[in-house]
């Protein structure tokens, strides 16, 4: 029982001395620390929040440029089927390309079953 309450206290001794150590070891490192915050990591906060401020910048001036072709006053489908006629007619007007017609009893399982009004043109040869 002699050696085992011994053994506790040599043990107890080893781990204050370890604490005691490490304590006065942050003691001075915590204060150190803290100064070499300000030093390090308020300019790499002010950087990263400029970076914020350009990045955001250019998205937004992306953005604002797109802006002259989005009619916001409308619904965007609807927006999007009264510009897709004119572009439809003026595509037909270049002579470009001539429209084709599509065999509508044409097997579902081929390719032209399958066609959209995209695909329904054809280049001229």
């Amino acid at each position: 029982m002699l050696t085992q309450s011994f053994q506790a206290e040599l043990e107890f001794a080893e781990a204050k001395k370890d604490y005691e150590s490490l304590n006065e070891r942050l003691k001075y490192e915590i204060p150190v620390l803290m100064k070499l915050r300000i030093d390090f990591m308020d300019p790499l906060l002010e950087a990263l929040i400029s970076f914020q401020i350009y990045f955001f910048e250019q998205g937004a001036a992306s953005l604002n440029s797109l802006s002259q072709y989005i009619e916001f006053s409308t619904p965007i489908e609807e927006t999007y089927h009264t510009k897709k006629a004119p572009a439809i007619e003026f595509m037909k007007s270049l002579s470009l390309v001539i429209p084709i017609k599509i065999d509508s009893e044409a097997d579902p399982s081929s390719r032209a079953g399958m066609m959209t009004s995209f695909s329904m043109w054809k280049t001229l040869p």
